[in-house]
Formats: C-alpha cells, structure tokens, sequence
C-alpha cells in the first residue's frame, strides 16, 4: 500500500477529492530493493510522484521514499550506470524522461506522452521509448 497524497486544490478550488490516490506505475529490482514509481491521480498535481524504495528481506515489509519532487511518473528503469531513469506522461507537465535520480534533471524533453522505457538488450547505449498519444516506440541512442 502506499500512501495517498493530499489534494493541494482542495477545499480552495476543490477541483477532484480531498486526497488522491498513489497509483503505483513501475518497478525495477537493483539485486536487494525494489523501486517503485507511482502516478499521483486527479487532478494529476505537478511535484507530487515519488519513487519508493522497497527492501523485500525485511519483515513487515514497507515502502520508504527514495526520491520526490516528480509528475505523473509512468515508468521506470535503470540505466547502464544503474542509474535510475523515469518517464513523466505529461498529464501537468511536459511529457520528459527524467533522472529518477534527480526530479530536476530532464534527459530527454518534449516527450509525447511516454509511457514506458526499456533498455535495450543489444546495446547499453539504447533504449526504447513508447509514446502513447502517437502510438510511437522510439529508438533512443545516448552518448554514456
């Protein structure tokens, strides 16, 4: 379970419930925690998404923020440095992918509408980009 967030229009503007739910979007395992992304729901608030770290060992098992400050992740992964990446949709921002690392570090801007990110298995270089809107899936080549 994770947390809900609460809605920061409300009672002001009242726009959606008092609080929204934290829709979890994406995991990726580093080989002793798993992360988490998730989607902060109507009306999508921007700076509200976090990552959450989960060490699956420890009992009861619980989520604790790995990093915040995000909008409307969709998904995540890591890169060849094992660094995590995450795609932002664009629901309050710009689509992006963005340093799951860092909330103010966009790698790519101007997505449209990203909805997953998988690395390729034939380069560490390469990773591909699906696009929801369009129905795209990019082929991203990086300089790393």
């Amino acid at each position: 379970m994770f947390p809900d967030v609460n809605n920061p229009t409300y009672p002001g503007a009242s726009v959606g419930p008092p609080t929204i739910d934290a829709v979890p979007t994406g995991i990726a395992y580093d080989g002793k925690s798993l992360f988490v992304s998730t989607l902060i729901g109507y009306p999508f608030p921007e700076k509200l998404a976090q990552i959450y770290q989960i060490d699956p060992g420890k009992t009861p098992v619980s989520p604790v923020v790995y990093r915040s400050g995000f909008s409307g992740i969709t998904h995540l992964t890591f890169n060849a440095s094992r660094q995590l990446m995450v795609t932002e949709f664009g629901f309050s921002t710009p689509g992006r992918i963005a340093s799951g690392e860092d909330a103010t570090k966009t790698l790519l801007g101007l997505a449209i509408t990203p909805v997953n990110i998988l690395p390729s298995s034939a380069s560490a270089e390469t990773y591909y980009l699906l696009q929801y809107g369009p129905g795209m899936l990019v082929k991203l080549t990086t300089g790393e």
